[in-house]
């Protein structure tokens, strides 16, 4: 029997699958480990833009840069080929991605959405680019289970986030990707 999160959250890596089948067929063509260093230099990306838009305290920048990341994740859960929904569980009953995400923010710190989202995307995003710099070093270790064991806890923390700062989440991601997709020329 699949989890209530796999049931909301498979049907999102399906979409991504599609988005990224459409609009980045570039970064698909890479080889895993190419393609999950880039997926990591996004996390940074976003950081870095949730950072600047604090001294602003800008939640609209915060917001997309959090479903951006989230989408990253569903990006990097598909390159991994792993369900992010049987992974991410609650013990409250959820129906939805904003139940989930309302549900996972109860668990954060909401003094200062800007620091403590950078903060856990910093944080957690350093290791995981640490296990793909491990590779390059070909240091010893089960680097594909360090990898599935950070990737729910980055795609937790965004979703938090998200929880609190985001009322339409999923019209939200399919907005983002009808953004994206509008740019090519098929």
């Amino acid at each position: 029997m699949k989890h209530m999160s796999e049931l909301i959250l498979l049907p999102l890596q399906k979409r991504q699958s599609i988005h990224d089948d459409l609009a980045h067929r570039d970064i698909l063509n890479l080889s895993h480990i190419d393609k999950l260093k880039h997926m990591t230099l996004h996390f940074f990306k976003y950081a870095g833009r949730i950072a600047s838009a604090r001294e602003r305290q800008d939640t609209e920048v915060l917001k997309r840069c959090l479903i951006d990341a989230f989408i990253i994740c569903l990006s990097t859960a598909n390159a991994l080929n792993m369900s992010l929904g049987k992974l991410i569980t609650t013990s409250k009953h959820v129906s939805s991605l904003l139940e989930l995400s309302a549900t996972l923010s109860e668990e954060i710190d909401k003094n200062d959405l800007f620091m403590s989202s950078v903060f856990g995307i910093s944080e957690t995003g350093g290791r995981f680019a640490k296990v793909l710099e491990s590779l390059d070093h070909l240091e010893l270790g089960n680097h594909r289970q360090q990898l599935e064991h950070l990737l729910p806890i980055l795609s937790v923390i965004v979703l938090a986030h998200l929880g609190c700062v985001s009322s339409d989440l999923e019209s939200a991601i399919l907005s983002r990707y009808e953004e994206v997709e509008a740019k090519l020329i098929f």
